[in-house]
This record gives structure tokens, C-alpha cells and sequence, in this order.
């Protein structure tokens, strides 16, 4: 889900990470995941879930991480 430009994914159960929902190429907004994989709409770069890594494409780097945490049933983005 990408909530004000914030894309926060689930890997695997229980555990979330959240990144810039901005692709580090051209600054387009990437989507959301499927199986594992986080896709720039623009240019088809491509990152893992799990860390935002760079798989393929013209980015050179990877997703920009923003620190998340679960509170009671609540994620939270400070």
C-alpha cells in the first residue's frame, strides 16, 4: 500500500518494511509488490521487498528505507 508517497509492504507475515514510494531513477512512483518484487510504472526498474535492493533496470541504487514499527494492531511511520 502507498500512503502519502510511503510504500510499505509485508514480506512475510508479521514483519513490514516501508520505502520512499519513489523510484531513485526518474522519481516516478513504483507499485506495489508481487511475489517479492517492487516495480518502477515508468521505466521498469525493479527491487526487492524485502530490502529495497535493486534486481534490474536503470536505477542504479535502491529504494530509500523509512523506519517502521507495529504498534498493538497499528503500523506506525514516524
Amino acid at each position: 500500500m502507498v500512503v502519502d508517497g510511503v510504500l510499505v509492504t509485508q514480506p512475510r507475515p508479521g514483519k513490514f518494511r516501508a520505502f520512499d514510494a519513489t523510484c531513485p531513477h526518474r522519481g516516478v512512483r513504483v507499485s506495489p509488490p508481487s511475489d517479492g518484487v517492487i516495480t518502477c510504472m515508468a521505466h521498469n526498474s525493479r527491487f526487492q521487498e524485502s530490502d529495497g535492493a535493486r534486481i534490474s533496470g536503470p536505477a542504479t541504487g535502491r529504494l530509500a528505507r523509512i523506519s517502521v514499527s507495529v504498534q498493538g494492531e497499528s503500523i506506525v511511520i514516524p
